[in-house]
């Protein structure tokens, strides 16, 4: 305002001054710094009255929520006052079975945190020789983990069939391609070299027969129990041999005097023919007491 005052008037038009004054009583700016000021001075009392109660507020302790208190009501008859209130109003259900458990996970949100994973011992996949009381449990391993897996292509099945075959068995597939059609033929003619039930009914009981027989300590003939435990499992699974009498004698000869003695004195008590089966639960019974630690 006051360089407005100093400035001459120019051109003979109406001085900066009396625009400046026309454009505040235009414009009514002494009732806005009226008003602004009025309300910087509420602004002031209000700040005085709330900042005691500010300090008194931090000082003191932070009071913990209540629980709703438990209605008495008289007018609720037989029913249980103490049922008024439910553990479900305060706290959230749990699932009762690790199947909801389960299925609540599946159904949550993903969380940001990063699943651990575990980490499978490395397989590998048997070889096969062309041992005849082998080709069982190496077809059903093989078949499980390629032969089966239709994700896998032909050809790959093939490469690792091919790897497993040693020896003899690998003379089977000698000269086939690698292609889709060649490993249904490799199939087949493994199968027909190998898979012969009659045959290796016969290498498994040779097998039985070169087992060695234990001798006295409880070691040796838990031992030898397992081998022979083993490859009655695998005839087992190709004829039925519970009443074999000459198979039963095999398994016998394989152990102590002592052994033996003791299996005929719980035969006799029983009173009655064993199987397989039983012969083999009354040597596991037999023979488990001297496998056991004596306690001092």
């Amino acid at each position: 305002m006051k360089e407005a005052r100093e400035q001459p008037d120019l051109n003979g038009k109406q001085s900066i001054i009396n625009d400046y004054q026309h454009h505040w009583q235009t414009q009514k700016g002494d009732e806005i710094i009226s008003d602004a000021q009025t309300l910087l001075r509420h602004i002031k009392a209000a700040l005085e009255k709330v900042e005691p109660k500010l300090e008194l507020q931090q000082t003191q302790e932070p009071i913990p929520p209540q629980l709703p208190q438990r209605r008495n009501d008289s007018n609720v008859g037989s029913l249980n006052v103490e049922s008024v209130i439910q553990p479900s109003t305060l706290f959230p259900l749990l699932p009762e079975t690790a199947y909801d458990a389960g299925r609540m996970n599946h159904n949550a949100q993903p969380s940001n945190q990063t699943p651990q994973t575990i980490r499978l011992p490395k397989f590998e996949l048997p070889k096969f020789y062309g041992e005849l009381e082998q080709f069982p449990h190496f077809w059903n391993v093989f078949s499980a983990a390629v032969h089966n897996n239709r994700s896998v292509p032909n050809t790959i099945k093939f490469l690792h069939l091919q790897s497993c075959l040693q020896g003899d068995a690998a003379l089977t597939i000698h000269g086939l391609e690698i292609t889709e059609e060649c490993y249904d033929q490799a199939i087949q003619l493994l199968h027909q070299g190998y898979n012969r039930p009659r045959l290796t009914r016969n290498a498994l009981v040779n097998k039985l027969k070169e087992i060695k027989p234990s001798s006295q300590s409880a070691l040796s003939q838990r031992n030898t129990f397992c081998m022979v435990k083993a490859v009655m499992v695998q005839l087992d699974k190709l004829e039925d041999n519970s009443r074999s009498t000459a198979t039963m004698q095999i398994i016998r000869d394989k152990f102590s005097e002592l052994t033996r003695l003791n299996l005929a004195k719980r035969q006799h008590k029983q009173g009655t023919d064993w199987t397989t089966s039983q012969l083999l639960d009354a040597l596991d019974a037999v023979i488990e007491p001297k496998t056991i630690p004596q306690q001092w």
